[in-house]
C-alpha cells in the first residue's frame, strides 16, 4: 500500500492559512522549511522518523530552528 500524502497536504495547507492570517505584509518571505514525518510500519511496533529541508539549508539554522519550536511547543 502507498502513504497517504493526503496528510502531509492538510497540514501543509493549514500552516499556509494560519500565515496568511496573521498579515506579516507584502515583503514577508518563507526563508526555511522543514518537515518531519513519523512513520508507522510495523503495526504500532516500529516507527521511522524522516525529515527534509529547504535546498541549502545550513545545518545549524536546521538545529536552531528546531531547538526554536521546541521551546515554543514546550510553552503552549
Amino acid at each position: 500500500m502507498a502513504l497517504d500524502q493526503a496528510r502531509v497536504g492538510e497540514v501543509a495547507a493549514r500552516l499556509m492559512d494560519s500565515l496568511d492570517q496573521q498579515g506579516f505584509g507584502e515583503d514577508a518571505e518563507i526563508t526555511d522549511v522543514m518537515l518531519i514525518v513519523a512513520v508507522d510500519h510495523g503495526g504500532g511496533a516500529a516507527t521511522s522518523i524522516h525529515s527534509s529541508s529547504s535546498v541549502g539549508m545550513p545545518t545549524h539554522a536546521k538545529l536552531g530552528l528546531l531547538t526554536y519550536t521546541q521551546s515554543v511547543l514546550l510553552r503552549q
